[in-house]
C-alpha cells in the first residue's frame, strides 16, 4: 500500500506525482478500500439498529423482571460502541463516481504522454458541504427569514504533459446551494425546512504550448471560436486565447442523463460518461485551433 493510500481514511483525499500507471494502480486500491469501507459501515449500521431495539426493550422489560437489568446495562455499551465504529466508517463515505472519472480521464491522457512523463493529482474525497468549501452566506433573495449558503468544491486538478510539450491544467469544481429557513403551514405550525440543490459542475481546461511550434495562433484568434465544438448539454462559460496558452471554460448542468435528457436521480455511470465526452471534446476542440495554427505556422 502506497503512502497516498494509507493517508486515504485520515484525510480522504489523495495527492500524488506519478505516471499514468501508478496513479491507475492507486485508483483500483482506491476502488477497494471504498469497498470495504461500505461493506463495514453497513455491518456497523445494522448492529446498531439491533442494539438500539435491545436497548428499548430491555429497558421497558427490566421493570416487570428486573434480573434483565443486566441486559439493558449491556446494551447501553455495545450501542455506543457500535455507533463510535459506524461513525468512524460513515466519515470515510466516498463518491464513486470521482475516481471511476479520474481513471477513465488518466486512460486518456497516457495515450498521448511519454513513458517517463508523470501527472500532478490532487483529488479530494471530502463531502462538498462542509465548512472550509462555504463561499458565501447570505439572507435569501426570495424568501424573507431564510439563509442561503452557497458550497464551491473544487474536488479534481490534474496537471501534466503531452508528448508535444503541450502542458495542460485540468480542474473540475462542483458548486451546491442550501437554503434553510422556517416554513409556516396554512394551521399555523411552524417547521424547519432545509433544502439542497447540486448546482453543475464547472471545468476549467487550460492548455500552455511552445510559442515557437505554434507562433501563427495569434492569426486565429478571431476565428478560434468556430472550433469549439461542445455537446449540446454543455455551456460554454469562458474562452481566452494569447500566444502561450488557451483557456476553455465550461458548465456541466446538475443531473444531466445522456439518454433521458434532463432526468432526475442520473446513475454514477452516466455521470462518469457525461464528464468524460465533455472533457474529451474540449480537448478535441482545442487541438483543432492549435494544429491549424501548427499548419499556418509551417
Amino acid at each position: 500500500m502506497t503512502k497516498e493510500i494509507s493517508l486515504l481514511g485520515k484525510e480522504l483525499r489523495y495527492v500524488a506525482r506519478k505516471i499514468p500507471t501508478e496513479v491507475v494502480r492507486d485508483l483500483n486500491q482506491i476502488k477497494t478500500a471504498d469497498e470495504e469501507y461500505t461493506k463495514s459501515r453497513k455491518k456497523y449500521h445494522k448492529q446498531l439498529t439491533t442494539s438500539w431495539m435491545v436497548f428499548c426493550i430491555s429497558f421497558v422489560v427490566m421493570f416487570l423482571f428486573p434480573p434483565l437489568a443486566i441486559v439493558f446495562i449491556l446494551s447501553i455499551f455495545t450501542t455506543f460502541y457500535f455507533n463510535h465504529h459506524y461513525k468512524k466508517y460513515a466519515r470515510l463515505q466516498i463518491e464513486p463516481y470521482r475516481y471511476f472519472v479520474v481513471q477513465r480521464l488518466v486512460d486518456l491522457f497516457e495515450r498521448d504522454m511519454t513513458e517517463q512523463s508523470s501527472l500532478d493529482l490532487n483529488l479530494d474525497f471530502t463531502r462538498s458541504m462542509i465548512k472550509p468549501k462555504l463561499i458565501s452566506e447570505n439572507a435569501h433573495p426570495v424568501k424573507p427569514g431564510w439563509k442561503l449558503k452557497i458550497y464551491q468544491d473544487p474536488w479534481l486538478n490534474i496537471h501534466g504533459e503531452f508528448c508535444d510539450r503541450t502542458n495542460f491544467d485540468l480542474h473540475i469544481t462542483e458548486h451546491h446551494r442550501h437554503a434553510s429557513g422556517t416554513k409556516i403551514s396554512r394551521s399555523g405550525k411552524r417547521k424547519r425546512k432545509n433544502k439542497i440543490k447540486f448546482k453543475g459542475s464547472e471545468i476549467s481546461l487550460q492548455l500552455r504550448y511552445p510559442n515557437k511550434k505554434y507562433c501563427a495562433i495569434q492569426v486565429l484568434k478571431e476565428d478560434a471560436m468556430d472550433a469549439i465544438k461542445l455537446p449540446n448539454y454543455v455551456e460554454l462559460k469562458n474562452f481566452k486565447l494569447n500566444s502561450k496558452s488557451i483557456l476553455l471554460k465550461v458548465n456541466l448542468p446538475p443531473q444531466f442523463d445522456i439518454k433521458t435528457r434532463y432526468a432526475k436521480g442520473m446513475s454514477d455511470g452516466h455521470k462518469v460518461d457525461t464528464t468524460y465526452e465533455t472533457v474529451t471534446t474540449m480537448f478535441l476542440s482545442l487541438y483543432q485551433i492549435l494544429n491549424l495554427a501548427r499548419s499556418l505556422s509551417k
